[in-house]
């Protein structure tokens, strides 16, 4: 491993698990809120945090994935082993027709 894929590494390691603090802190907020405007925010900010770390998550080999805490099943929520090919069949759509838009730069 280079210096270059090392720092790759480093990088979507930090990123993934920056995602499961928010995860963690999406659902508090959630449990927490009694305004359902409030609930679905942090509904919507849970599962975008939640698809992230199932993206990053999903690229690694076995030995390195992590178990997300606080996973949420409802529904539009993303599922393990399935959101990287779903976010790559995604990317090939024309940027009107995505499902996910632009979270990343193409």
């Amino acid at each position: 491993m280079d210096e270059r894929e090392k720092r790759s590494w480093d990088e979507r390691i930090a990123r993934r698990d920056e995602a499961q603090a928010e995860v963690n802190s999406f659902a508090e907020r959630y449990r927490r809120s009694r305004s359902d405007e409030h609930k679905a925010r942090c509904l919507e900010e849970w599962h975008f945090e939640q698809r992230i770390f199932d993206i990053i998550n999903d690229s690694f080999p076995p030995r390195y994935k992590a178990k997300l805490q606080n996973r949420s099943y409802r529904e539009g929520a993303s599922r393990e082993g399935k959101t990287l090919e779903a976010f790559i069949q995604d990317r090939k759509r024309s940027k009107g027709k995505r499902k996910w838009g632009d979270y990343v730069d193409d």
